[in-house]
This record gives structure tokens, C-alpha cells and sequence, in this order.
């Protein structure tokens, strides 16, 4: 995902990366600020809109988080003088919730910077001129039904991360054969969704493997506790 979308901003300048909550569009989205990094010679700024509250502050939100000064009566022309001569990749996460003027802003950038590249994160895409769609798939599942091994399900993506977390939330889990029919069904039940995942996993202590498998069927998620410095929106 981080080549396929570090390629096409490459060549697309306007690329928004669209998946249902917790699939993990700002790793995704950080990563590719990282690795484009060098490129812009630092000149990647990453704007958080999830706390945002009232869409009418996205211009002076994203004005703050550039460290820039605009005129209050008109923020998105003064943001567009500002960004029009200026190299540089700005990250908008978390869009869905301030679509309108985000989208707004976002392509008066675009069409007024020929050097200013966008990366935004949205549950929804922003539909504007310039947009590339890049759609973040989940995790592969193994196959249900079938007769695999630990070691086979540790080749697709979700068990493999289930696992993963699971391991550091229980001293005492290791994966045995006998579970991995278990596995293959929480991560189907989950659709592969990273952070649903993870938040099952931290529950491995309490249910264990066949516990947690049975329990999906009475909204386990909602009683496990995730990571204390998670966003807010998860």
C-alpha cells in the first residue's frame, strides 16, 4: 500500500485514501508522509481534523497546524497565496466528518499550487476535481473450513496481526493447531479490520481463543478496553 501510494502521488499530486474506520488509512497515511519525506526535503505537515468540531474551522486549523497566519474573513484565498509558490505534501486525516469545506479547500489547493501535493484520509471520498481514489482493502483471512496448521495461517495478514497482538497481550498465548479454526473465524467475523483485531486480541486473557470466538455473537468489542492513547474516534 505505502509503494502503490507514494507511486501514484508521484504522479497524481491528489490522492485520497478511502476504507471504513479502523482499517488503518492514518498508519497508512503517515507512512507514506515518512517515506516521501526526503522528496519534499521535509516539507510533509500533517493535519489531525479528527478533533475538529465544527467544520467552518477547517481553513484556520489548517492554517495553525502550517504554522501560518491568515486573514480571518477569507482564510482559503490567504491559504492559497500562501501554498501557491510552495513545494510540499500536506496530509489531511480524518476528513469524513468536515467533508464540505475540506473538499473545498482541497481542491483550490490543487488547482492553484502545481508543486502542492494531497494526501487526505476519509471514510467517504471527497469528490472533487484532481481526486484519485486509492482504496484501502483489510486484511486477508485464511480460509475457513479447511484443514491448516498455525504455520499456514501465519501467512495471511490478519491472523498473522491477531496473533501478533494476542502474543503481547498474554505471556502465557501461543498459537496451537487445535485453535487455528478459531482464528480463521475471528478474523472472518471481523472482516480482516485491523483494529478490530487488535481490540479482540486484547481479550485473549480473559476468553481465550474459542472464548473470543464465541463471544463476537454478544458484542464482545464493546466491553475491551483499547490502547488508553488511542484517537478518540476508535
Amino acid at each position: 500500500s505505502v509503494l502503490a501510494l507514494t507511486n501514484r502521488l508521484g504522479q497524481r499530486r491528489f490522492v485520497t485514501i478511502v476504507g471504513p474506520g479502523g482499517i488503518g488509512k492514518t498508519t497508512v497515511a503517515v507512512a507514506v508522509g515518512h517515506a516521501l519525506a526526503p522528496a519534499f526535503e521535509n516539507q510533509v505537515s500533517f493535519v489531525d481534523l479528527g478533533p475538529l468540531g465544527d467544520p467552518r474551522l477547517v481553513p484556520s486549523a489548517v492554517a495553525s497546524a502550517l504554522g501560518l497566519t491568515v486573514n480571518s474573513a477569507d482564510p482559503v484565498a490567504g491559504l492559497v497565496a500562501s501554498l501557491r509558490e510552495r513545494r510540499l505534501l500536506l496530509i489531511f486525516d480524518c476528513c469524513e466528518h468536515v467533508i464540505e469545506p475540506l473538499a473545498a479547500l482541497a481542491e483550490a489547493l490543487f488547482k492553484a499550487g502545481p508543486a502542492v501535493h494531497i494526501l487526505a484520509t476519509s471514510r467517504e471520498p471527497l469528490r472533487v476535481e484532481g481526486e484519485h481514489i486509492y482504496r484501502l482493502s483489510p486484511l486477508s483471512c485464511p480460509p475457513e473450513g479447511r484443514d491448516l496448521r498455525a504455520t499456514d495461517i501465519l501467512t495471511f495478514s490478519a491472523a498473522q496481526l491477531f496473533v501478533e497482538r494476542a502474543t503481547a497481550a498474554s505471556d502465557s498465548f501461543a498459537l496451537t493447531d487445535a485453535e487455528v479454526p478459531a482464528v480463521a473465524g475471528i478474523c472472518h467475523r471481523l472482516d480482516g479490520i485491523p483494529l478490530a483485531l487488535e481490540l479482540a486480541a486484547a481479550g485473549i486473557d480473559a476468553f481465550g481463543v474459542e472464548g473470543l470466538a464465541s463471544q463476537l455473537d454478544r458484542h464482545l468489542l464493546l466491553t475491551v478496553k483499547g490502547r488508553r492513547t488511542a484517537m478518540p474516534r476508535h
